[in-house]
């Protein structure tokens, strides 16, 4: 892939069609988007396509956009296009995880079609090809005529590492009812520190002090120097920076695919209450309450630090590593 496989792949992508080879081809459609996925990548695609209508269709949403940051990369080709129209007014977007907010990360990533487009046929992103792939992407977009008008749009959440894959992007497989109840509990430390904020701005009674009605928990989330609290910090299954072990030794096989769902009763077992897993398993959510009532597959998990040998990928990567069968098993409950 860093040798120019992506933009030959980004090249094809850009016009290809899929009745080419019959007899009556259809008037052709561009896609709304060009996916770009790591073959380790074990991919939702009814999220992902919910995900991506959304921002196609939805609106800007300044929750998720990033303007385009401002980095050192080399100059494009002197024979870089200077004017360019988004065919059939295509909006820009370019949409991934982002890493130090520079690229997006490559095991998966997506683009408008106009941007893909435009890759294809311009001559100073055919001139630099080379690299680590995702970066070089994230070059081409912004060496785009209209690089102020692309949305990057992060998705942080559900985009992330195998929970065995021992990166820093590890976690736990997460569903729409765990990420609720983070969210709830979010919230509720906002409003509540906004409702104390308020009151310490207001005059003060006699007799008392700023500290009765500051909470000891208050963390100035907000404005430049704004901080994440360490409550925020939220996984039951992974720990940063440390290899992934089961919560307690001797799980069974459900249990310990249990134990890598972010917020189960089975990720939080400890020495202490290890002989309580029949019952965590017993009281487990099932496919309604994760789902929370919605037939969207629940989240785009990705996979990394996997590797596979030509035979293996022939076979299909859910036969060659316990990874895809834990989370087919996962997501199948």
């Amino acid at each position: 892939m860093n040798d120019g496989k992506t933009y030959s792949f980004f090249s094809w992508a850009a016009t290809a069609r899929q009745d080419a080879q019959s007899g009556s081809p259809k008037p052709w459609v561009p896609p709304d988007f060009i996916i770009k996925a790591d073959d380790d990548s074990f991919v939702m695609l009814a999220e992902l396509e919910a995900h991506l209508r959304v921002e196609l269709h939805g609106g800007p949403l300044p929750r998720h956009y990033n303007k385009s940051p401002v980095l050192i990369a080399p100059p494009a080709s002197s024979n870089q296009s200077t004017v360019y129209h988004a065919p059939n007014d295509d909006p820009l977007i370019y949409w991934g995880y982002t890493v130090k907010n520079r690229f997006m990360g490559g095991e998966l990533y997506a683009l408008s079609h106009s941007l893909v487009d435009w890759i294809s046929k311009d001559p100073g992103a055919k001139e630099h090809v080379t690299g680590a792939e995702d970066q070089v992407t994230a070059r081409w977009v912004r060496w785009h005529p209209r690089a102020d008008d692309v949305r990057w749009v992060r998705e942080r959440c559900w985009i992330y590492d195998h929970p065995k894959a021992g990166t820093v992007y590890s976690r736990g497989f997460l569903f729409p009812s765990e990420a609720k109840r983070v969210q709830t509990g979010i919230i509720s430390d906002i409003q509540r520190w906004y409702k104390s904020y308020k009151s310490y701005k207001s005059p003060l009674s006699p007799g008392r002090s700023s500290s009765d009605v500051v909470p000891e928990d208050f963390v100035p989330v907000f404005g430049p120097h704004g901080e994440t609290p360490s409550s925020w910090v939220l996984s039951s299954v992974s720990t940063f920076q440390v290899r992934y072990s089961p919560p307690v030794p001797g799980l069974s096989s459900d249990h310990s695919i249990e134990a890598l769902v972010e917020g189960s009763d089975m990720s939080r077992l400890t020495k202490w209450n290890a002989t309580a897993a029949d019952e965590a398993w017993q009281n487990r959510e099932g496919r309604i309450r994760r789902y929370e009532g919605k037939r969207v597959e629940a989240a785009t998990a990705l996979l990394e630090g996997e590797d596979y040998t030509e035979g293996e990928l022939a076979q299909g990567a859910a036969e060659a590593s316990p990874h895809f069968a834990e989370l087919a098993a996962t997501w199948d409950r």
